[in-house]
Order: structure tokens, then C-alpha cells, then sequence
């Protein structure tokens, strides 16, 4: 995860600059246009057991602090050690990175061409419809 868009300018001239004349970049992001625009907070909760044989529960949600900009990911988990619930929070900043955003920077790092899919399979990218974002840029 990147802490801001000067950090992502940097990673993406790096990779630019690390390609071949030739070379694709390939990567996948969330899509933010579509998760502002749904509203979308809150993952599917996921529950298994540790290989001590205790039970763990994993909880994600996003706090939409400063959109369009960012949001906070809060993440849980709860364990039951010994009969007894232990909790753990934690909190990541997380970029509201959208296909127009992406689009800018990665041209701005020389980046001649850029395509996006809503999959691997190269699926029509819809900003405003998917989440999954998978972006093929040539350099």
C-alpha cells in the first residue's frame, strides 16, 4: 500500500524505468470510483481455525476519512486462546486510486499506453461498475 500520490509517481517511474523498451507493466487495484459510488465498506467476514486448533475471526472494513483522496482499512481479528476472546485492531491509509487517476500518473511516467480490465482475462473495464481494476500499461 502506497502512503500518498508522490510515493506512487515514484513507484511508477521506477517500474518505467526498470522495463525494457518493450516491456508491460501488469498490475491490479481496487477500483475507487465504483466503491464511492456503491458506498462499499464492509468485507465479508471470515472465520477458521489456527493450527493450534483455536478459533480465529478476521474482519475488514473501510473508513472512508478523506474521500476522494484516501480511506482507512480497519482490520481485526478475534482469537479464542485457551476458552478465552482476545481482540487485535489495526488501521492502514489506503489510496482512493481510480482508472482516471491511474491513467495520469502512469502517463506521466512515460507510459505510452494503458489498458484496463475489470479481470485477467482482459474483461471490459467498467470505472463506474467494477472494483477489481487490472491495469496493462507498454512502456
Amino acid at each position: 500500500l502506497l502512503d500518498n500520490l508522490d510515493v506512487l509517481e515514484m513507484v511508477l517511474s521506477s517500474v518505467y524505468s526498470s522495463l525494457n523498451d518493450d516491456g508491460v507493466f501488469i498490475a491490479q487495484a481496487l477500483n475507487f470510483e465504483e466503491i464511492h459510488r456503491t458506498g462499499f465498506r464492509f468485507f465479508p467476514q471470515k472465520g477458521g481455525k489456527m493450527d493450534t486448533g483455536e478459533d480465529v475471526v478476521f474482519s475488514r472494513f473501510y473508513e472512508h476519512t478523506d474521500p476522494p483522496n484516501s480511506s482507512t482499512l480497519v482490520m481485526s481479528t478475534q482469537m479464542k486462546v485457551k476458552g478465552e476472546w482476545t481482540s487485535l485492531v489495526s488501521t492502514q491509509k489506503v489510496l482512493n486510486l481510480n482508472s482516471n487517476l491511474l491513467k495520469r500518473y502512469l502517463a506521466q511516467a512515460g507510459f505510452q499506453e494503458t489498458r484496463f480490465y475489470s479481470d485477467y482475462s482482459e474483461s471490459l473495464f467498467v470505472g463506474s461498475d467494477d472494483r477489481n481494476m487490472v491495469i496493462h500499461s507498454r512502456r
